[in-house]
C-alpha cells in the first residue's frame, strides 16, 4: 500500500496479511444468490413506506403492500426503516464519498492520500479489471469534494480512463454518544449502515454490515431481537466508540506527517498503519500493540 501524507510525503507499507479487493457488484450478487439458495424470497421492488398496524409491519412498494411480523432495516445511511423507527442519522455523523471506476494500462498500487484541512482521504483500490478511485470526508465539510477528487486524479492518475462516476452518503460518527442509541426492539433491528455501524476513521462498512447481519440472525434464532443490542456492543461496539473518540487525533496533520516519517524508517510501524487502514487491527488492542512494538520501532528508526 502506498501512503501519501497531507504534504505529499510518500511511503510504501506492507501488512501482516495479504488483502484483496472485490467489486460490490460481484459481492452483492454473491450474497443475494446465497440468500435465495438458502430459501429467502427476493422481491425486486423498491420499498417506499412502512408503518406499524395491528401488531404487524405494513411494507409498501409502488405496486403492492406486504405484511410482516418482523422488519430488519439494512437500507443504508439514508435508511427509510431507521427514519420511521428512531429518526435519521444526524448530519454531523455522516460522511460523503465521491469517486469513479476507471481503467489503467499500468500496474497500480493501493493508495491512500490523506487530505489537507479535511478529515478524510483519497484512495485508489485496484481490482481485477478496473480501479476504484475516490475521496471521502465529513458531509458538513464536503462542499469542494469534486474539486479535491479532480485534483487527485490530475496529480496521480492523469493516465486513467474514467468509466463512470458515483457518489454516496455513509455514516461517519464523530460523537461517541451516538452509539448509545438502541438498534433493536421487540420486532425490529437495524444493521450495517442503517445502524450507523461503520468504522469512524476509515469509513469501512462491509465488515460491520456482515458482522451485524450475522448477530441479527442469531438474535432471530433466539427469538429475542433486543438481544442484538447486547451482542453488537459486546463484539464490536468498543471499536466504533473508540474510533469516534480518536478520530480528531488520527486526522491531525502533524500526527499524519509524523506517522509517514516513522513508517518510512520503521517497517514494524508501517505494518501497524497498514493493518489499521485495512481493518485487521482493532482499536481495542491498538495501544497495546504500539507499546509492545515501541522498542522495535525505535531500533528500526535509529539503525
Amino acid at each position: 500500500m502506498r501512503l501519501i501524507s497531507p504534504n505529499g510525503k510518500k511511503v510504501i507499507i506492507k501488512g501482516t496479511k495479504n488483502s484483496w479487493a472485490v467489486s460490490r457488484f460481484y459481492l452483492d450478487k454473491f450474497l443475494v444468490d446465497k440468500a435465495v439458495e438458502k430459501g429467502a424470497k427476493l422481491i425486486k421492488k423498491r420499498v417506499i413506506d412502512i408503518e406499524r398496524k395491528d401488531n404487524r409491519w405494513i411494507i409498501k412498494t409502488d405496486k403492492k403492500i406486504y405484511k410482516s411480523d418482523i422488519i430488519i432495516g439494512a437500507d443504508g445511511a439514508n435508511s427509510l426503516v431507521r427514519r420511521k423507527l428512531i429518526g435519521t442519522i444526524p448530519e454531523e455523523n455522516l460522511g460523503l464519498c465521491y469517486g469513479c471506476f476507471a481503467r489503467s494500462n499500468e500496474k497500480e498500487f493501493t493508495t491512500i492520500k490523506f487530505l489537507e484541512k479535511k478529515q478524510g482521504y483519497a484512495w485508489c483500490f485496484p481490482r481485477e479489471d478496473h480501479l476504484s478511485i475516490g475521496v471521502g470526508m465529513e458531509l458538513n465539510n464536503s462542499k469542494n469534494i469534486k474539486e479535491i477528487f479532480d485534483d487527485f486524479i490530475f496529480s496521480y492518475y492523469p493516465h486513467v480512463k474514467i468509466i463512470s462516476k458515483w457518489g454516496a452518503v455513509i455514516p461517519l460518527v464523530k460523537n461517541s454518544e451516538f452509539f448509545k442509541i438502541s438498534c433493536a426492539g421487540e420486532n425490529w433491528i437495524l444493521v450495517g449502515d442503517a445502524a450507523g455501524h461503520v468504522d469512524p476513521i476509515t469509513g469501512e462498512g462491509i465488515t460491520y454490515a456482515l458482522w451485524s447481519a450475522k448477530l441479527a440472525s442469531q438474535s432471530l434464532l433466539k427469538k429475542d431481537l433486543k438481544e442484538f443490542d447486547v451482542m453488537w456492543r459486546n463484539e464490536y461496539g468498543y471499536n466504533l466508540v473508540e474510533g469516534s473518540k480518536i478520530r480528531d487525533l488520527f486526522f491531525n496533520k502533524n500526527v499524519l506527517e509524523l506517522s509517514a516519517k516513522m513508517a518510512l524508517k520503521s517497517e514494524t510501524y508501517g505494518k501497524i498503519l497498514y493493518d489499521l487502514i485495512n481493518s485487521t487491527q482493532d482499536y481495542k488492542t491498538f495501544t497495546k500493540r504500539i507499546i509492545y512494538d515501541t522498542p522495535k520501532i525505535i531500533g528500526e528508526m535509529i539503525f
